[in-house]
């Protein structure tokens, strides 16, 4: 996906949050707080907090949350603009519907089938060839982004991307046998906060989060869909 096309997906995005007209009903159903005063949202994302206008939608980094030591930097340029996407796609579809408790994969999500194989290679193929070996790791990353473990697989560990929208990652170990495998899963409620290709880019997103969390060299962002 091109510059330019970000800079439309973006665009639309805040065109969308603009139209609604109320923002404290906004922030009652994405979880996050709204000031008045400031005419602007603050909600975290993936360990940092972030503040959006409203309404014109400009999002600002501002610090990593307590608890989220291994927050990766402040995002700037394309990486940015990625995450405004997807924070602003985040403020404007909240439903407020609560977590089910209910882990699905990918598959069952609206139109999941239609992108399995783009998900498994832009997430869950990265995921374990990075973590497959040594899947403490990926737990440790995770916590450190705030996230908790879970008890899937040989080892797994749920991280919220936003307030209403947590994922959880899942690694099998590998042997000299048998290879390492993954599995990405959301919550039931996730299609209330982000249309399916969104979520796409959240998990890449969080996976590239894990990564540097975890000290990886050169971390770069996994390849994503285009965001709705």
């Amino acid at each position: 996906m091109s510059q330019s096309n970000y800079v439309v997906a973006y665009r639309r995005a805040c065109e969308m949050l603009a139209e609604l007209s109320d923002p404290e009903g906004i922030a009652q159903r994405a979880a996050c707080r709204f000031d008045r005063a400031a005419s602007a949202f603050e909600l975290p994302f993936l360990g940092r907090l972030y503040r959006v206008s409203y309404p014109d939608g400009e999002v600002t980094p501002l610090e990593p949350l307590p608890g989220a030591s291994g927050a990766p930097p402040a995002p700037s340029g394309q990486a940015l603009l990625t995450a405004s996407i997807l924070i602003v796609h985040y403020l404007a579809k909240a439903t407020g519907v609560p977590l089910s408790g209910e882990w699905i994969a990918f598959r069952e999500l609206p139109g999941g089938q239609i992108y399995v194989s783009p998900f498994t290679n832009r997430t869950i193929r990265p995921m374990v060839g990075i973590f497959g070996r040594e899947p403490g790791s990926l737990v440790r990353a995770l916590e450190s982004l705030g996230g908790r473990r879970e008890e899937f697989g040989h080892a797994s560990a749920s991280v919220r991307v936003f307030e209403r929208l947590p994922i959880c990652f899942v690694i099998w170990q590998g042997d000299d046998e048998v290879p390492p495998s993954g599995q990405i899963l959301f919550d039931r409620s996730a299609p209330h906060y982000l249309d399916t290709e969104d979520l796409v880019v959240a998990a890449a997103e969080a996976l590239y989060a894990a990564r540097a969390a975890a000290g990886g060299a050169g971390a770069r962002r996994p390849g994503t869909l285009e965001p709705s």
